[in-house]
């Protein structure tokens, strides 16, 4: 091996080796969609929402379907101590920086994946909800029991997909609204 083949192997290893050893774990946190309320169980367990991007589709008028589904994993009346949360009423998401009201061309949820009820999809604030209010669109259909809903948007170009868009809920009395990090609309690609 040539002196100059050496100096660059030397180089490209010392690089290599300090990137590895400055790479650090980030401590473990419940992955985006998972959300715990405040009289749920501490420890191990099912979060009490599971909120999950099911699919990205990109249509042949090239527009693009978003499909969310989220499931009660503890239904019940809410009691504290009980372990379980009562239905969702609605829930929502903030659009970003990236993507705004105008490339939403509209909305639909469905208790079953089948039969779809269209809305028109508004930037709301929110009130009720930890720090005080926000701004979402928001899906006016919640939760029934443990069945699994589902949530459409139809966008109008291609986005990335963001694992820590900041989401709302709200439920019952009992369980109350919070906020939560979903997979949603990230920036243009």
């Amino acid at each position: 091996m040539n002196h100059n083949a050496l100096k660059a192997f030397l180089l490209v290893s010392t690089v290599f080796s300090l990137l590895l050893s400055s790479c650090e774990k980030e401590p473990d946190m419940e992955p985006a969609g998972l959300m715990w309320v405040e009289n749920s169980p501490t420890g191990t367990g099912k979060p009490a929402y599971d909120i999950k991007l099911e699919n990205k589709i990109r249509n042949k008028n090239g527009t693009y379907t978003w499909i969310w589904s989220v499931i009660n994993t503890k239904p019940g009346d809410g009691t504290p101590g009980s372990g379980t949360v009562q239905d969702l009423q609605s829930w929502g998401f903030s659009l970003g920086s990236c993507a705004d009201l105008g490339q939403v061309i509209s909305g639909s949820f469905s208790p079953d994946g089948v039969s779809w009820h269209n809305f028109n999809p508004e930037i709301k604030t929110v009130e009720g909800i930890p720090g005080g209010s926000g701004k979402a669109l928001m899906f006016e259909q919640g939760t029934v029991k443990n069945q699994k809903s589902y949530y459409k948007l139809l966008v109008t170009r291609s986005f990335s997909t963001d694992d820590k868009v900041k989401a709302v809920f709200k439920s019952g009395k009992l369980t109350g609204s919070g906020t939560i990090l979903i997979s949603g609309i990230g920036c243009p690609l």
